[in-house]
């Protein structure tokens, strides 16, 4: 599969914690094949963001959780 990607093309990944390894293993690939790609994780450094070509970061955030019949936020 990753035989069919070139540098006209642009890979976006996304990870809550950036440590899905076989994912890695393809990044890797396509770092060697100069083939841009995006990495979408919650933590800053993580091994998929140390191989994506750009790497901007979201907060991800629990909303709520229920107890009982009141909503709280999980913190």
């Amino acid at each position: 599969m990753l035989d069919h990607f070139t540098i006209d093309d642009f890979i976006i990944l996304i990870s809550l914690r950036g440590k899905i390894y076989e994912i890695i293993e393809c990044l890797q690939i396509l770092q060697l094949e100069n083939i841009p790609t995006l990495s979408i994780t919650d933590l800053k450094t993580n091994q998929l963001t140390s191989y994506a070509t750009h790497n901007p970061y979201h907060q991800s955030l629990e909303i709520v959780k229920r107890l009982g019949n009141d909503w709280i936020p999980n913190m």
